[in-house]
């Protein structure tokens, strides 16, 4: 646009220019054809700036590719064993199947647990909860989750489907996660996590963080493992 001691701009002094949104907190960039770029495509995420959320943010290099990461959000049954020291899993992640339904650019992943153990943030006597977890993982590589817990029963009242959140008796958090390659065999894991205001604040999201800082390193030095063997093992 400006060359310092000259009024022209030769034609030919261009850089190449790519459609760019703003949304959710994210910048989105359309790689393709720019004909084609179409802003209805963005994934519905929770940005930082929604007053209903309280999400805390951050990322990981990986030495890894990207596709490993994507293999690894696409298949929750490792969570009872890469994460027994974080997120504690039951083993019924690795023994049942959840409800798949596949989506335009996707697919979504449903889960209900019934009868679980809940112990209220406010230290009165844990009871026990239906929690529901559902997530959208979009190609190229976002996942957007949402979790809630509900009163007994809530499962088998809408057989098992997606509950209104609205409902729910505490619980409820929303996670994004996105993974871009960087260099060959390398990737940036970008990931947010938080309650929603109703369901509590700064002092719940800073400790879902710290929980998600230990969980996602597990990951990391298992996916990172996995790059080293398929690079050692590569014909």
């Amino acid at each position: 646009v400006e060359i310092p001691g000259q009024a022209a701009v030769p034609a030919q002094a261009r850089v190449r220019a790519y459609p760019v949104a703003d949304r959710h907190s994210w910048i989105w960039v359309w790689m393709g054809d720019p004909t084609q770029a179409d802003e209805s495509l963005i994934p519905p995420a929770v940005g930082f700036d929604d007053e209903d959320w309280s999400l805390g943010r951050g990322y990981l290099d990986y030495a890894a590719e990207a596709r490993l990461i994507n293999d690894n959000l696409l298949d929750f049954s490792h969570l009872p064993y890469v994460h027994a020291n974080s997120f504690g899993a039951p083993s019924s992640f690795a023994e049942t199947l959840p409800r798949l339904t596949m989506q335009p650019r996707g697919v979504r992943y449903e889960r209900w647990n019934e009868g679980a153990s809940s112990r209220p943030r406010d230290g009165s006597a844990p009871g026990l909860v239906d929690i529901y977890m559902t997530y959208d993982f979009l190609i190229p590589g976002v996942l957007l989750m949402w979790s809630g817990s509900f009163a007994p029963g809530t499962a088998k009242a809408c057989d098992f489907a997606r509950p209104d959140f609205a409902q729910a008796v505490s619980g409820v958090t929303f996670t994004s996660q996105a993974v871009t390659p960087t260099r060959p065999r390398q990737a940036r894991y970008f990931f947010s996590w938080g309650p929603h205001r109703q369901h509590g604040d700064e002092a719940l999201r800073d400790a879902l963080m710290q929980l998600a800082d230990k969980a996602f390193g597990e990951d990391k030095r298992i996916i990172e493992a996995q790059q080293r063997i398929i690079d050692q093992t590569e014909n």
